[in-house]
């Protein structure tokens, strides 16, 4: 463990540490989730086996695009929308 500024602060090498401590995640989706291609390398699967352990998801984003559009979205990138709880999107919050 490192110290910044008298708080303590991990380095975890793993999503694997975490998921034991949290009931759910909120996941960024360009860059974390995905490409804008296709789902990156261990996303989908990694969504699917924590699902599969009861755990919750909210994907947020900057992206101009609905909630339900980018919902709507995550199947052609490899995800199945019954895994997420829904989405926060800067284009419904602005």
């Amino acid at each position: 463990m490192s110290e910044t500024k008298d708080k303590p602060f991990t380095i975890h090498s793993s999503l694997s540490d975490l998921v034991s401590q949290y009931d759910g995640f909120i996941l960024d989706q360009f860059g974390v989730m995905h490409n804008g291609s296709c789902g990156l390398p261990g996303a989908p699967e990694c969504v699917e086996k924590l699902a599969a352990q009861n755990k919750k998801f909210i994907i947020l984003s900057n992206t101009s695009s609905s909630s339900k559009a980018t919902i709507a979205k995550l199947p052609k990138l490899g995800f199945d929308p019954i895994n997420f709880e829904g989405a926060v999107t800067s284009g419904e919050e602005a």
